[in-house]
């Protein structure tokens, strides 16, 4: 061992090891409450989007995505500078209009 180095405990590691399961749990817990930093709260899949992920989804443009919103063809709240979009309306939209998803990025804008 170098000099000043603190031999290894082994009932201090038993005792973190112990502990380890309850601290797993808590921050388990603790992972939804903090979805909202990533701007994405998760529930069998994502239930809020961004544009950016709307338009992934649904193989169209982020621009695509933004006009929809200012025509009232797609329902979105907006955070300051940023819109989020439930997932349900993301759906709406796509079984009322031609979008493909399928095609993906081969055409990102559906035919007008």
């Amino acid at each position: 061992m170098k000099d000043g180095a603190k031999a290894l405990d082994p009932e201090a590691i038993e005792q973190a090891l112990l502990a380890l399961p309850r601290a797993l749990e808590a921050l388990a817990a603790a992972i939804p409450a903090l979805a909202h930093l990533k701007g994405v709260v998760e529930e069998k899949g994502p239930a809020v989007l961004t544009t950016r992920q709307v338009a992934g989804l649904l193989g169209v443009s982020t621009q695509y995505v933004r006009e929809a919103i200012a025509a009232g063809r797609l329902q979105a709240q907006r955070y300051g500078r940023v819109y989020r979009i439930e997932q349900a309306e993301m759906l709406r939209l796509k079984a009322a209009s031609r979008i493909n998803a399928d095609a993906g990025a081969a055409h990102p804008l559906p035919f007008r």
